[in-house]
């Protein structure tokens, strides 16, 4: 159990366990000068998992967003549940981050057209002069 506003997982610290959201939500934040946020998860979504099937450090925060239940899953664990579970359980994980993967996709596009419009508007902004204020007077 997390309250509101409690950090459950912190970026830079050894990532053993993963978690999966069973009530609340959940934010998850990377510190790039000032934290910003990345995703806001819901129930079902698992958080954690990038340090734990990479083994490396964790590589965001993540905050209760509203007060949060979540399953914590460590390795031992998964592999003491039986080849049958662990196999399911790693499906299940390779949806859930095909998932991810979608939305950053998708984020990525936003992005993109979001970056062509300001060149856009710079490049209309470089040919404009105060001439072209006055004559349009």
């Amino acid at each position: 159990f997390n309250n509101k506003g409690e950090y459950i997982l912190h970026e830079g610290d050894k990532g053993t366990s993963l978690f999966i959201l069973l009530k609340g939500e959940v934010v998850i934040t990377k510190n790039i000068n000032k934290s910003i946020t990345i995703a806001t998860l819901g129930p079902g979504e698992i958080y954690g998992e990038i340090s734990v099937f990479l083994h490396r450090k964790r590589n965001s925060n993540s905050v209760a967003k509203k007060d949060t239940v979540s399953l914590e899953i460590n390795m031992p664990l998964l592999q003491k549940m039986g080849d049958v579970m662990e196999k399911k359980f790693y499906r299940l994980a390779v949806e859930a981050l095909a998932i991810k993967l979608d939305r950053t996709n998708d984020a990525l596009v936003e992005v993109n057209d979001a970056l062509v419009e300001v060149n856009n508007a710079l490049l209309k902004a470089k040919d404009f002069s105060i001439a072209d204020l006055h004559s349009n007077l």
